[in-house]
């Protein structure tokens, strides 16, 4: 699956507001400052897709965006899910063969791709706003101590 950048800056937009969840709105300038976007795609892409499920906007001085749900609510599936639509494995928007089954069970490449599809969403259901916005944090402290040297994930959570 290819994502598309909308959906990557609506991810790292995300992953600024959950950092301040319960205490504070942020400003699109700050999103743009810190997570490196643009503010004005942020708010002509991403808040019309579909961040707007899990955002409120407060307008004025001292406004922002806040979540509306805690960040362990929000998974990185559901932020791709709003922003490119359902998983779907490859083959779904293919028109079938003459003739071919569209059993998934019966075709080794069929079976590959929803194997594929289905794991890629088990990592992202996994990937909370709450694990994300910890692995942000882990990384600035090192980056703060000089040695932001990458770490690898942390592991999904298993269904």
């Amino acid at each position: 699956m290819r994502l598309s950048q909308r959906a990557d800056y609506a991810a790292h937009a995300m992953v600024e507001i959950a950092r301040w969840y319960g205490e504070r709105p942020v400003h699109a300038t700050e999103i743009a400052q810190r997570q490196g976007i643009l503010s004005r795609t942020w708010n002509s892409c991403c808040w019309r897709s579909g961040a707007r499920r899990w955002c409120a906007v407060t307008r004025g001085p001292g406004g922002g965006y806040t979540l509306t749900r805690p960040p362990a609510a929000i998974s990185l599936a559901d932020i791709v899910a709003a922003l490119e639509g359902p998983f779907v494995p490859p083959e779904e928007g293919l028109h079938d063969a003459e003739g071919a089954d569209s059993d998934p069970l019966t075709c080794p490449i069929r079976d590959a791709w929803h194997l594929a599809t289905a794991t890629m969403r088990r990592i992202l259901d996994g990937m909370t706003l709450e694990i994300l916005v910890e692995r942000q944090r882990d990384i600035d402290r090192k980056r703060a101590k000089g040695t932001a040297e990458p770490t690898p994930p942390p592991a999904p959570v298993s269904a």
